[in-house]
C-alpha cells in the first residue's frame, strides 16, 4: 500500500431490515458526508484507513445493543475500526435528533478508543487532530 496524502475515512453499515435502513440511511449519509468533508488530511503514518461500521438493529439481523464494542487496530493492514450498535428503541422512535445524537457520541467514543489504543501500541497517530476534526465533522452532521 502507497502512502496518502489524505487518510480514508469510511462508515459502513449493517442493517438488520429495510424499515431500519429506511428510517437511519438518510442521518448516516449525511455523517458520511461531514466525515469527507471535515477529516481530509493524514493522521500519521500508523493508519491509513478509518473504518467503522455501523449496526442497526431490524427484523431480520440484531444485536441487542447500543454503544460501541470490537476496537480494532491492525498494524500490518494500517487499519483502524469499531462496531457501533443502534437498538430498535433507538430508531423506531423516528427522531432524527436521537438517530444523530446516537451516531455522533457513539463514533466519538469509537474514535478515543483508537487513537487510546494506538497510543498504547506507540503507533503514529496525530490524535489530537484527528479528534479535532471527527468534532468538526460531529457538529456539522448535528447542524445539518
Amino acid at each position: 500500500m502507497t502512502d496518502r496524502l489524505t487518510a480514508s475515512f469510511t462508515f459502513g453499515v449493517q442493517a438488520g431490515g429495510e424499515s431500519a435502513d429506511d428510517v437511519v440511511c438518510p442521518h448516516y449519509m449525511a455523517f458520511r458526508k461531514a466525515l469527507e468533508k471535515r477529516c481530509n488530511r493524514q493522521y500519521g503514518s500508523a493508519i491509513a484507513e478509518f473504518g467503522p461500521v455501523l449496526r442497526i438493529d431490524g427484523n431480520i439481523s440484531y444485536w441487542g445493543k447500543d454503544g460501541i464494542d470490537h476496537v480494532r487496530v491492525s498494524k500490518a493492514r494500517r487499519t483502524a475500526t469499531f462496531d457501533i450498535f443502534m437498538s430498535k428503541s433507538v430508531w423506531m422512535q423516528g427522531d432524527g435528533l436521537v438517530i444523530r445524537k446516537a451516531i455522533a457520541l457513539s463514533y466519538q467514543e469509537g474514535m478515543r478508543a483508537v487513537v487510546d489504543r494506538c497510543l498504547k501500541q506507540k503507533l503514529d497517530v496525530d490524535g489530537k487532530k484527528l479528534l479535532e476534526d471527527v468534532d468538526a465533522a460531529v457538529n456539522e452532521f448535528m447542524k445539518s
